[in-house]
């Protein structure tokens, strides 16, 4: 194994609690009644644009492409604007990464938040220091993730190790 490719939220992070503050914004501003925690967690998977297509139907707002479209902008708004409040590493974490690094295998993140977000994240985590390769995905179009972290981390998928 050369390279150890990592999910970043929830696998190195939890990040239900910001994700649930950025949804309960978003439905404030439109006049809809906020959601739990559990039933946010519930929504998490996918990226964005079907974390806002879940809390939509929960909520019973219309699910059009263009309200879908205007939804996912203002959360994106919203979460980007401060996504690292209640973030946090989960336990383990910060020295596992820094035992990968010290034994020289390459590392990656692959995940669907978007770039500039996940740069925010990474560094309010204080991770950002770590050698780390990101992999994202493009807006409404998830990626099958492990062959194209593979591609992308230019390794063999027998050379991986995919933790999610």
């Amino acid at each position: 194994m050369r390279a150890v490719i990592f999910d970043l939220d929830g696998t190195l992070c939890d990040s239900a609690p910001d994700l649930r503050a950025a949804a309960n914004k978003l439905l404030q501003s439109i006049g809809h009644k906020p959601l739990s925690l559990e039933v946010v967690k519930s929504f998490i998977g996918n990226g964005v644009p079907k974390l806002v297509e879940r809390i939509m139907v929960h909520s019973e707002i219309e699910l059009t492409m263009s309200r879908h479209i205007e939804l996912y902008a203002e959360f994106e708004r919203i979460y980007g604007a401060n996504p690292v409040e209640r973030t946090v590493l989960y336990p383990g974490v910060r020295d596992a990464l820094d035992m990968l690094q010290r034994r020289g295998y390459a590392m990656g993140i692959c995940t669907n938040k978007a770039h500039k977000i996940t740069l925010m994240v990474l560094e309010g985590l204080k991770i950002d220091h770590f050698s780390m390769r990101l992999l994202v995905a493009t807006v409404f179009q998830p990626i099958n993730r492990i062959p194209r972290c593979c591609t992308n981390a230019s390794c063999n998928y027998d050379q991986l190790m995919f933790g999610t």
